[in-house]
C-alpha cells in the first residue's frame, strides 16, 4: 500500500515538474515575442494637422489633413502591421494537442491567435505565439487598427478612416457616433460600388453589424476634396516635416516649398520619351537640387507620374562606383596627392575562402598610373590601392560624415552598399559646395497667419571636408565627363560627375555637378534582374541627366 502511495506521489511530482517546465518554456517564448515588439510601446497616439503646400511660385498643390503617428512613423511599423493583418492561416493548430498543451490554450485563444497569425507553415510556432501574445496583451489594439486603417488609400484625395471621417462628417473618427462609424466602414468595404449613394446601407448595417440605433448621419455641408497633385513630392515634404518633428509644428499650417512644377512636368515628358522604346521593365528615379541654396527643385520616383512607389525616398539600391569619390576625399584629406603613383593590376586581397579579387570593367588595367586616373576611369583595383593607403576605417568615417554610412570593408569602398537617390544627392552636394554640408530639402518655410519659421536659418552649414580636397575631387570628376566613363553621354560642357554600374548591370547611376545644380539619376529594374545591352551608368543614366540639363539651361 505504501508503495502505491509512493508511486502516486512520484507521479504527481513528475507532473508538477513537467507543468512548471511547460510554463517556463511558454514564458520564455512569450518573452521572445516581447523583445521583438518592444518598440510598440513607443508609438504615440495619432495627431492630426491640416496643411497647405505651396510651390515656389506660390501656387497650392497640396491641401489636406495629415495624421502623424508620433516618434515612430506608420512606415516604420509596416512589418508589425503585416503580422497583425495576415489572418488567413489554416486552422491546423486546433488539432495540435501538444501545441495547445504547451501553451495551455483554450479554443478561444486559438480563435484569437489567428488574428495575428503570420504563416501557417512557420518554423517556430512557439515564438510566433509569443509575438502575438505580446501584441494582444501589451499593445493598444485600437492603436494598431488605426495605423492599419489609415494606410488604406480610398482615392488620390482621401486616405484612411480619418480622411473619410473628415470628408463626410468634418470630424475625426473618435468623435463620430455609431451610425457614422459604421458608414465609414461601409464606405471602406464598398467604395467601388457605393459612389456616394445610401441605397442598401440600412440592410447592410443590420446584416453585418447587427446594430440597431436611431442615431442620425450628420453629413458635413462642406465636402471639399483635398488636393494632392504630386503625391511623390508631397510625401517627400511630409517626411521632412516628420523629421523636423510634428511637436515643433504647433499651429503652422502653410508650407512654402522650392518645388518647381514646370520643371517637373518637363522632366516627366523627357522620361516618358526616353523610355518609350526601351525595356518596359526598366524604372528610374532622380532628383534635381540647387546645391548653392540647398533647395530641391524637383524629384521623380518613376519614369512617369503614375507610379505610387517613390524610388527617390523609399528604395535603396547598390551604388557601385558612385561611392568611389568618398575614397578619394579620404585620401586627399590624409596627405595623398592626385599625382601619386599606384599600381592598377589584378590583385587578390586576403587568403582562403575570404579572398577578394575584384576585376576592372572589361578587364582593363592601367598598370603604374596616377591616383586621379583610378577615379577618372573608375578602376576597381586602383581605387582599392588608394583606399588601403588612406585607411579603410577612415573611408568608413568619411562616408558617415557624408550621410553614406557603411561598414568597414574593401567591397564597400567599391560601392557594395545600398543607398537612396536622395542620399547620393546629399553627399554629392558636399563636393559641389567645396566641402560644406548644407541642409537640402523642399521646405523653405512654414507659416500661419501671424508668424513664419524659416528653415534655412534653423539648419546650420558645416564644413565636413576641407576646401582643397573637395575642390580636387570636383576637378577630377570633370575629367570623368571629358575623357572618362561618362564621355559621349551628351552632357553639357563644365559638367563634373561620376558613373556607377553594379554587377551584371542591375543598377546604373550618374551623379553630376553642373552650374548650380546637382542632378542624380538611377536606372534599373524593380525585380533586380540585369539590364539589356549597355546598361551602364554612362550608357543609360548619364544621357537622362544630359536631357535634364537642357531643361534647366
Amino acid at each position: 500500500m505504501k508503495k502505491r502511495y509512493f508511486y502516486f506521489y512520484i507521479l504527481i511530482f513528475i507532473f508538477l515538474v513537467i507543468l512548471a517546465t511547460i510554463i517556463i518554456v511558454r514564458d520564455h517564448f512569450i518573452n521572445i515575442g516581447e523583445k521583438k515588439f518592444y518598440e510598440f510601446s513607443k508609438i504615440k497616439p495619432f495627431e492630426s494637422k491640416s496643411f497647405i503646400f505651396n510651390d515656389r511660385y506660390g501656387e497650392t498643390f497640396f491641401e489636406k489633413q495629415v495624421y502623424f503617428g508620433g516618434e515612430i512613423l506608420p512606415e516604420d511599423v509596416d512589418d508589425y502591421i503585416d503580422i497583425y493583418l495576415k489572418n488567413r492561416c489554416k486552422r491546423d493548430l486546433r488539432d495540435e494537442k501538444i501545441y495547445k498543451l504547451t501553451f495551455l490554450l483554450v479554443d478561444e485563444d486559438i480563435d484569437s491567435f489567428y488574428l495575428g497569425c503570420v504563416d501557417a507553415e512557420t518554423r517556430n510556432k512557439f515564438e510566433l505565439y509569443g509575438i502575438f501574445k505580446y501584441i494582444v496583451s501589451k499593445v493598444d489594439k485600437n492603436k494598431i487598427a488605426s495605423l492599419i486603417l489609415n494606410k488604406i488609400e480610398i482615392n488620390k484625395a482621401i486616405k484612411g478612416i480619418e480622411g473619410l471621417s473628415t470628408y463626410y462628417f468634418n470630424r475625426v473618427y473618435r468623435e463620430l457616433n455609431n451610425n457614422e462609424k459604421l458608414y465609414i466602414f461601409y464606405i471602406m468595404d464598398n467604395i467601388s460600388r457605393l459612389n456616394g449613394k445610401m441605397e442598401g446601407f440600412s440592410q447592410f448595417k443590420k446584416d453585418i453589424f447587427s446594430i440597431e440605433t436611431d442615431e442620425p448621419l450628420k453629413f458635413s455641408d462642406n465636402k471639399k476634396i483635398s488636393i494632392d497633385k504630386y503625391p511623390n513630392i508631397s510625401r517627400m515634404i511630409l517626411r521632412e516635416l516628420e523629421e523636423f518633428g510634428a511637436d515643433k509644428l504647433d499651429n503652422f499650417n502653410i508650407v512654402n516649398t522650392s518645388f518647381d512644377p514646370a520643371i517637373y512636368e518637363k522632366v516627366i515628358e523627357v522620361l516618358e520619351k526616353y523610355f518609350e522604346k526601351r525595356d518596359k521593365a526598366l524604372q528610374t528615379a532622380g532628383i534635381v537640387l540647387n546645391y548653392q541654396s540647398g533647395e530641391v527643385l524637383t524629384a521623380f520616383g518613376s519614369k512617369n507620374d503614375k507610379s505610387r512607389l517613390n524610388r527617390v525616398l523609399d528604395i535603396k539600391r547598390q551604388v557601385g562606383s558612385i561611392f568611389k569619390p568618398i575614397v578619394y576625399l579620404t585620401a586627399f584629406e590624409n596627405g595623398i596627392s592626385r599625382y601619386d603613383k599606384i599600381e592598377d593590376k589584378p590583385t587578390v586581397y586576403g587568403r582562403g575562402p575570404k579572398a577578394y579579387a575584384p576585376k576592372n570593367f572589361e578587364n582593363f588595367f592601367m598598370g603604374t598610373t596616377k591616383v586621379e586616373n583610378a577615379l577618372i576611369y573608375s578602376l576597381n583595383n586602383g581605387t582599392l590601392q588608394v583606399a588601403l593607403k588612406a585607411g579603410i576605417q577612415k573611408v568608413a568615417e568619411m562616408a558617415d560624415k557624408l550621410g553614406m554610412k557603411t561598414p568597414v570593408g574593401l567591397g564597400y569602398c567599391l560601392g557594395a552598399g545600398e543607398y537612396r537617390v536622395i542620399d547620393v544627392a546629399n553627399y554629392f552636394s558636399v563636393i559641389a559646395n567645396d566641402g560644406i554640408k548644407k541642409r537640402n530639402g523642399l521646405i523653405l518655410s512654414i507659416k500661419n497667419d501671424n508668424e513664419t519659421f524659416d528653415f534655412k536659418t534653423y539648419y546650420a552649414d558645416e564644413q565636413v571636408v576641407s576646401y582643397e580636397s573637395a575642390k580636387t575631387v570636383k576637378e577630377i570628376l570633370g575629367k570623368v565627363v571629358k575623357i572618362g566613363t561618362a564621355r559621349g553621354a551628351g552632357l553639357l560642357n563644365g559638367t563634373a560627375g561620376k558613373t556607377g554600374t553594379t554587377n551584371d548591370s542591375r543598377d546604373a547611376w550618374f551623379a553630376s555637378i553642373y552650374d548650380k545644380y546637382v542632378i542624380v539619376v538611377w536606372v534599373g529594374r524593380d525585380d533586380y534582374k540585369p539590364m539589356a545591352d549597355n546598361g551602364t551608368g554612362g550608357g543609360v543614366a548619364a544621357p537622362i541627366v544630359a536631357r535634364i540639363q537642357r531643361i534647366l539651361n
